[in-house]
């Protein structure tokens, strides 16, 4: 199986998502979860011409848990995320164990426990990882610009994510 380990935070969402909710709860007093939909449209094109599956990454999976195979959410974030998700075709596979470790050592000890064909990181930090699990990530952070000018995923990360998940990259160990 293919498998894109996804990050939310700086991946899903952006500067200027989080700008445009807090303008639009000025004017309206009402909350919205800090979720990107366009940003959603490009996973879905990875995931559609991979074949992959999405496992959660993110410090996101703390707020619901698999049940029989789904993401249960707890909360109104993680309710809107599987809604969004959902709506776009897409659902969440699995989540990554809770180590308290890097994020990378959580990531391969689920590769370790599944039949794990090729797989990319979609994040906008690279916790913990080597100069090896570096060739799976699509890092979504913008280096260029100021440090709180989150890119999120965009079009431009879209054929680089295909890419490194149609190669057959050997399994890191």
């Amino acid at each position: 199986m293919k498998v894109i380990f996804l990050d939310i935070d700086g991946v899903l969402n952006t500067s200027e998502t989080s700008k445009e909710i807090y303008y639009e709860y000025q004017s309206t007093h009402k909350r919205r979860v800090e979720l990107d939909v366009e940003r959603i449209k490009y996973l879905k094109e990875i995931v559609d011409t991979t074949g992959a599956v999405i496992v959660l990454s993110s410090t996101w999976r703390s707020m619901g848990h698999m049940e029989d195979g789904v993401f249960i959410p707890n909360n109104r974030k993680t309710e809107e995320l599987v809604k969004l998700l959902s709506f776009n075709g897409l659902f969440i596979y699995d989540v990554t164990p809770f180590m308290e470790v890097d994020r990378f050592v959580e990531i391969m000890t689920w590769i370790q426990e599944h039949e794990v064909e090729d797989f990319i990181i979609i994040d906008d930090e690279s916790f913990g990882f080597d100069e090896e699990a570096k060739k799976h990530l699509v890092k979504t952070i913008n280096m260029r610009k100021n440090l709180d000018d989150i890119l999120g995923l965009s079009e431009h990360h879209v054929p680089d994510a295909i890419q490194k998940l149609t190669l057959k990259s050997k399994k890191l160990s």
